[in-house]
């Protein structure tokens, strides 16, 4: 994996060196392309020999959060902001597929439902409409395969969290190159080891990269362990010319949000069984992780903030009309324990968006900034399937400040439900 972290970022960096001469050649390259393009939509698919598949879900969901930041109200009233929202969302997923070759594509169209009125707008019940993201665009091929081993190779879009498994962190998008290799070995367990790097701001050539193994059902017994390395740092300067390290100046705090000074190490542990008085599935895992790039905070008394822990229980699995799964979960993570973009737990609530530095010495660090990490909570998800496409989401979850000293006292809270149809 060693060579795995030199070898794909300057892979990266000459793909983008690379992008000037392809400019340059843009008019020749595309019309090529056209005629390509033209000659595979004459082509079925029964000649080709692929398959092509289409799915989706449709959802409809209802949130109360609620939300204190140094005793003010942040949502709710006299706060400005509504503690009720309602969305409507849709996904629409293609997958083709040939012997060698794959390609996944996922539009996300998330909107929200009922008034959007900002400043100067008197519309009501005007809802958001026009909401679409890229969620997911990749192409893999399948270098080889051979018994029980297997090595891919992909390249595009996908969430961090699609690839990596934690629940505190992972909520960033990949655009790179990815590579994948899963083995099973008799009596031993499931192999598999994922990495890759993607771009993460051109502007300046930075990347980074990450690589996740892990050993499943080891020697039969149903106890499984992954460990996650993930590195964003950066050397040098970024786009604004400041450091990493480098103080912050009050009006520069919200604007880069926690730095990138994050490499992080992440060790789950988990047993998956049956146990014979729920006769369901049940996987109980926790984590511990570190960011080894963090420096001592002066309000926390020149101590480190960046450790992460959860622990945590799933009953259950939903497959089919009647099914149900149920997860309880604790999480801890400090202030400096993962980026602000990259936070999947529960949060803070953060209504205001705003951010907090990263850095040894935070006299910028004031009350309202709150930023995404530095909490401590715990979150509940229930999930019924009604009928085989139709499925309910309940979710409440609650958090804390992990360290008062690091962006003031702060309470979050919020419910969750939502109709999930997939087809």
């Amino acid at each position: 994996m060693s060579v795995l972290k030199y070898l794909l970022p300057t892979v990266a960096v000459a793909v983008t060196v690379a992008s000037s001469g392809f400019a340059q050649s843009m008019e020749r390259d595309t019309e090529a392309l056209s005629e390509f393009a033209k000659q595979k939509r004459s082509v079925s698919l029964r000649d080709i020999g692929g398959d092509l598949s289409l799915s989706g879900q449709v959802r409809f969901e209802y949130q109360n959060v609620s939300e204190t930041a140094n005793g003010a109200v942040k949502r709710g009233s006299g706060s400005g902001v509504a503690n009720h929202s309602f969305d409507a969302e849709v996904n629409l997923m293609l997958d083709y597929r040939t012997d060698n070759t794959w390609a996944a594509v996922k539009l996300e169209f998330d909107n929200n439902a009922g008034s959007t009125a900002s400043a100067g707008d008197t519309s009501i019940g005007s809802g958001g409409d026009s909401s679409c993201r890229l969620e997911r665009a990749y192409v893999g091929y399948n270098v080889f395969e051979e018994d029980t081993a297997r090595f891919d190779l992909e390249v595009g879009r996908r969430k961090l969290y699609d690839i990596f498994d934690s629940k505190v962190q992972f909520a960033g998008t990949m655009d790179g190159v990815l590579l994948k290799y899963a083995n099973s070995f008799q009596s031993v367990g499931d192999f598999y080891a994922n990495g890759g790097t993607w771009i993460v701001d051109d502007v300046v050539d930075h990347y980074a990269w990450a690589v996740e193994m892990g050993l499943m059902d080891m020697v039969d017994t149903g106890l499984y362990m992954k460990y996650s390395y993930i590195s964003w740092d950066k050397g040098g300067v970024d786009r604004t010319g400041n450091k990493p390290g480098q103080l912050l100046g009050q009006a520069n705090v919200a604007g880069m949000g926690r730095w990138w000074e994050s490499r992080n190490s992440q060790l789950t542990v988990g047993y998956k069984f049956q146990p014979e008085m729920f006769r369901t599935d049940l996987n109980l895992y926790g984590a511990y992780l570190v960011n080894h790039a963090s420096d001592k905070l002066v309000k926390s008394g020149n101590k480190k903030k960046n450790k992460a822990w959860y622990v945590g229980a799933r009953l259950g699995k939903v497959e089919y009309a009647g099914d149900w799964s149920l997860d309880l979960n604790y999480q801890s993570v400090g202030a400096q324990a993962v980026l602000d973009q990259e936070v999947a737990g529960i949060g803070r609530g953060n209504t205001a968006g705003n951010a907090w530095a990263n850095q040894a010495d935070n006299t910028a660090v004031g009350s309202a900034m709150n930023g995404a990490a530095n909490y401590k909570g715990y979150a509940v998800e229930a999930l019924y399937a009604v009928t085989d496409n139709w499925t309910w989401l309940m979710e409440y979850e609650s958090s804390n400040p992990a360290d008062k000293k690091v962006g003031g006292r702060n309470s979050y809270h919020k419910f969750e439900v939502e109709a999930i149809y997939t087809f």
